[in-house]
């Protein structure tokens, strides 16, 4: 990981003290001995300034509207809108655009170089990923610790051979992955590869003290077929079903938990009545009557985890399934490239087992466990990150004894409605203090206050325009309309049109008819009623009878 600036110059600083004492210094010697570039250490030597001091290498924004950019970034950041890089270019070209309507746009980059060269320490790029909706509001901190509260018991009461975790995954038949390879022909950048075949669940299921069970597979389809088990390579113990989508149900889970009941049965102590805590998710398919009926009756001990939290507190989530996964697919590459069908279940099957030796390996599910905080039992893993991501900053620092910075004038003032205005006020402000004999500090106070006003007038405009430009688009999206167009299958742009246009026309023909019953005359109706009706005479001139007679 690199580095703060700070820190390599605070040491940059140091290395050029001590070759200030030698007539001759090393400076490679000094740059390995305090981990600094030895470029940058010699040219702080001769003299140059580090970036931080450095002035400012460009002019397209002033000191003012670097200082109102980035309070904008930090207001959104509060607000739990954190900018981005299109974000911040939008806003900082409003910015000159305000100061001057002819100004050319900043150039692609400008953002990156704005946020490498001014931007404080304690703001830097954040990477964000896509997140299930039900995923993001399932962590709550709450919910997480109750479940480890109550987990603990057990943890601490329960031998380790004996607490199990089980979960399902999908393999998608000849799926692969991106791959380097060594070639002489820089086009060579595709591998031969199928489309997405059949689905095959996986049901695995381990243990915290690094055991893994055989597997439990569920195959597309309504019968066995012999060459699935052609070659001899799956285990003896690995149990095949079958159902229509390949995808596990009641029965299936019912028929696997009596798989597990009897494939850890050796693992119990001379009593064969130890309980077996068994951690999984809250599918409906675990939660039928029959299924904790068996849990019951082998002792087995169900423990459900909160909805829509596997990728925080499952195990098998993590590194198992995601390096079984990886394994798979890398297999499925190997067998495309030497021109074999990966799609093919009984290949799946052939070569399953040992992608699974390589995958699920004792050491990875033991540390599957120790970083959910199952075993050994450790819940702050997983609360403290997210305690960590809700938590604001404090208001209230406890002083240190470093002095504060120089603040800016306290005096309250009103923004100005724009930053002509407030620029206006400052140029006559200094005119007038040039020729006022007031003391000098009384003047730089008032000055201050000027500049402020500058400021929180570029601050109005920037805030204004992110409302302006946000919440219509949100209140187009709230007002989305429920209209149909009808069922018709699909449907090209233009017959979709076309189906619009006869809607819309049937539904105007619909409101001149009801205008038609309409009490009122027609010269005491609205201009709206009367231009319906005016249109829908020269549109449909045998329905209407002369209106200006009848209505007369």
């Amino acid at each position: 990981m690199d580095k703060p600036y700070s820190d390599v110059e605070r040491r940059i600083l140091t290395a050029c003290s001590v070759a200030r004492t030698s007539k001759k210094p090393n400076f490679a010697a000094l740059a390995r001995e305090y981990e600094v570039p030895v470029g940058r250490l010699r040219a702080r030597f001769a003299g140059r300034k580090s970036r931080s001091t450095r002035q400012m290498t460009y002019t397209r924004l002033n000191e003012d509207q670097i200082a109102s950019l980035v309070r904008w970034i930090r207001c959104l950041d509060n607000l739990h809108v954190p900018p981005t890089a299109k974000m911040v270019a939008i806003s900082a070209n409003a910015l000159l655009r305000r100061a001057n309507s002819d100004a050319r746009p900043l150039a692609k980059d400008w953002v990156y170089d704005f946020v490498a060269q001014h931007l404080p320490e304690d703001l830097f790029w954040v990477q964000q990923k896509p997140a299930d909706q039900k995923r993001i509001l399932a962590e709550d901190i709450g919910v997480l610790t109750a479940w480890y509260d109550r987990l603990e018991p057990f943890i601490k009461r329960i031998p380790t051979k004996n607490i199990y975790k089980f979960d399902e995954t999908g393999f998608l038949l000849g799926q692969g992955r991106p791959q380097n390879v060594i070639s002489a022909n820089k086009h060579r950048t595709r591998t031969h590869s199928f489309e997405r075949g059949q689905l095959v669940t996986g049901i695995e299921c381990v243990a915290a003290d690094g055991w893994v069970m055989e597997p439990y597979f569920v195959a597309p389809g309504k019968a066995h077929l012999v060459r699935w088990y052609d070659g001899g390579k799956l285990s003896e113990e690995t149990r095949i079903a079958v159902s229509d989508s390949g995808y596990s149900n009641d029965l299936l889970a019912i028929d696997w938990l009596h798989f597990f009941a009897e494939n850890t049965s050796h693992r119990l102590g001379k009593s064969t009545k130890e309980p077996r805590l068994l951690i999984m998710d809250g599918h409906g398919s675990h939660l039928t009557y029959e299924f904790l009926d068996i849990c019951d009756f082998y002792n087995i001990i169900p423990y459900v985890c909160p909805p829509h939290t596997t990728h925080l507190i499952q195990p098998l989530d993590g590194s198992p399934f995601r390096a079984l996964k990886q394994a798979y697919r890398t297999k499925n590459n190997e067998i495309a490239q030497w021109g074999g069908d990966a799609r093919d279940i009984s290949v799946f099957f052939t070569e399953i087992t040992a992608i699974r030796a390589t995958a699920m390996t004792p050491r990875t599910i033991r540390k599957a466990f120790a970083t959910r905080g199952i075993y050994p039992y450790n819940p702050k893993l997983v609360i403290e990150p997210l305690v960590a991501a809700q938590t604001p900053e404090p208001d209230l620092k406890i002083f240190d004894g470093t002095p504060p910075p120089e603040q800016i004038s306290s005096i309250p003032n009103t923004p100005p409605k724009s930053v002509w205005d407030a620029r206006r006020t400052r140029n006559k402000m200094v005119n007038i203090l040039d020729k006022s004999p007031l003391p000098a500090d009384i003047r730089d106070q008032l000055l201050r206050v000027a500049q402020s006003q500058i400021q929180l007038a570029e601050d109005k405009g920037l805030l204004q325009d992110t409302l302006e430009n946000r919440l219509p688009k949100q209140r187009k999206i709230a007002r989305k309309s429920q209209k149909q167009i009808g069922k018709f299958g699909a449907l090209s742009t233009k017959d979709a049109n076309r189906h619009i246009r006869d809607r819309k026309k049937a539904e105007e023909i619909k409101e001149a008819l009801t205008e038609l019953r309409n009490p009122l005359p027609y010269a005491a109706m609205s201009d709206a009623s009367r231009a319906r009706l005016d249109n829908f005479e020269v549109e449909h001139p045998p329905l209407l009878p002369n209106l200006e007679e009848d209505y007369s």
